[in-house]
């Protein structure tokens, strides 16, 4: 069977073809990977390894689709000159693929000693970067690279691919909300973003764009609640005020003061808080009948998907063997649902169908308040991970890129290398990385003390009762 031709070149296979045959044979050989999801700004990573393993006296190869590549054998001899051009491309020129070997990682230890490759670069994110770090405890030398639409890899404080989904997100969202203004009528757009672990793209997005209010997880935690009270900010008051009455404990909504005392005392444990939908779509629609007020009759509500995570699950079904749920029922929706259970026995949050449910209780809720409306859904994200990159992912590719050769041709492994709080590249042992409950490195949450989240909640609370304006408003 003839092997692929990818857009760089054709594929070798290192099952069949020896190194010293399919390169030139000078120096070691080091293997290049992307793993998992593309993300704009991979491909400068790549450009900038290649021409750091050459210039040092030594060749790369990129295994083509990911980890798939690394157990077939199947790469693509890369140089210089190949990869010349790439960096402002989107998409993954070596190919990726979504398999994920962290089980297998004495395997994939020995497929790479049997091609004769000395050390591996993966850019990856959580669940792939996982997988690498227990390759790296097999003694195998490895450095990752972050990348993520998503900026949700802890350890960084951005990841390769994010500032390009962000800016077209933001594109996008602006481009609704100008529908919305535009259009006769009262005009409400609901924009879901997936990300069921970090609401970073949601929150950045939606502040660029000046949306009218954003929802998202973070807010709905115990951690969160508490960076918010912990800090003090213009506005802490009003977003506390809404995120309590969205919330219940121990199935009630308090007045703010009561949910605030029984946190501060300790009084309530995380799964004792469960966001309630319908009180979302009735807080949208609240902010909508407050802008009437003033002769503004649209608004755009970005919402993460992760929201689902803090739905009320119960129980439905249980598996033979062991008595874990198989199934459960998701309460609170505009229709009780169900979805199955994962290999952990959690729910598949990612099957509940939140922005549905929420388009159909805003509505609702909008009738309500005789205010019929037109209530629409957008899904974002589409696409976002195969721009061609903005220059900062470009630069931040080719930075990490560089990093990561440096550092694999020094002996050095076990390391990703990462972005610090004042933009200097660095580095952190991959066994340092959180766990979660699924057993993969835990993504990086919004961090709610941040100067984003501030500004976001600042020009929400204006947004949502623009009536604290003394002067007319008919525009935004």
């Amino acid at each position: 069977m003839a092997l692929q031709t990818n857009w760089l070149g054709m594929q070798i296979n290192l099952n069949r073809t020896p190194l010293n045959q399919a390169s030139a044979a000078r120096g070691r050989t080091f293997g290049i990977v992307a793993c998992g999801r593309p993300a704009s700004g991979v491909n400068a990573a790549i450009a900038s390894a290649v021409r750091e393993i050459y210039q040092s006296g030594n060749n790369a190869v990129g295994f083509a689709d990911g980890m798939k590549g690394i157990m077939n054998g199947n790469a693509i001899v890369l140089s210089p000159h190949l990869v010349s051009g790439i960096s402002a491309k989107g998409g993954v020129a070596i190919g990726t693929s979504k398999l994920n070997l962290k089980d297998k990682a004495g395997l994939m230890k020995e497929k790479l000693e049997q091609y004769g490759i000395s050390g591996l670069i993966a850019i990856c994110g959580t669940e792939t970067g996982t997988a690498m770090g227990k390759l790296a405890e097999t003694g195998f030398p490895v450095i990752t690279v972050p990348k993520s639409m998503h900026n949700n890899i802890p350890g960084t404080e951005m990841s390769i691919g994010f500032r390009t989904a962000a800016n077209a997100a933001t594109t996008q969202l602006r481009a609704i909300k100008e529908s919305a203004r535009s259009n006769n009528g009262t005009n409400l757009y609901i924009a879901e973003f997936g990300g069921l672990y970090s609401s970073a793209l949601t929150l950045s997005a939606g502040n660029s764009a000046e949306a009218t209010a954003v929802f998202i997880p973070e807010e709905c935690t115990l951690d969160g609640i508490r960076q918010i009270v912990s800090h003090s900010f213009p506005n802490r008051d009003y977003i506390l005020d809404r995120i309590a009455k969205t919330l219940t404990v121990r199935g009630e909504i308090l007045n703010t003061a009561n949910f605030l005392r029984m946190i501060e005392d300790d009084q309530i444990a995380e799964d004792d808080i469960v966001l309630d939908l319908p009180s979302v779509a009735n807080a949208i629609a609240g902010i909508m009948y407050a802008r009437k007020g003033v002769h503004i009759s649209y608004g755009i509500f970005p919402v993460s998907q992760g929201i689902a995570r803090k739905f009320m699950f119960d129980p439905y079904t249980f598996r033979k063997d062991d008595r874990k749920p198989d199934s459960f029922q998701v309460l609170g929706l505009e229709q009780s649902c169900f979805v199955k259970a994962d290999e952990h026995g959690k729910p598949r949050y990612a099957d509940v169908d939140a922005g549905s449910s929420l388009l159909t209780l805003t509505r609702n809720a909008m009738n309500g308040l005789n205010m019929p409306a037109r209530v629409s859904l957008f899904t974002l994200e589409a696409g976002f991970d195969t721009l061609d990159p903005v220059f900062a992912d470009t630069e931040l590719g080719k930075a990490l890129g560089y990093r990561a050769a440096e550092r694999l041709l020094n002996g050095n492994s076990g390391e990703m290398v990462s972005v610090g709080t004042k933009g200097n590249i660095g580095t952190v042992p991959l066994s340092a990385m959180p766990i979660d409950y699924r057993g993969v490195f835990r993504p990086r949450p919004v961090d709610l003390t941040e100067a984003v989240y501030e500004e976001s909640v600042s020009s929400q609370r204006w947004k949502s009762s623009p009536a604290m304006d003394v002067s007319p408003v008919e525009v935004e």
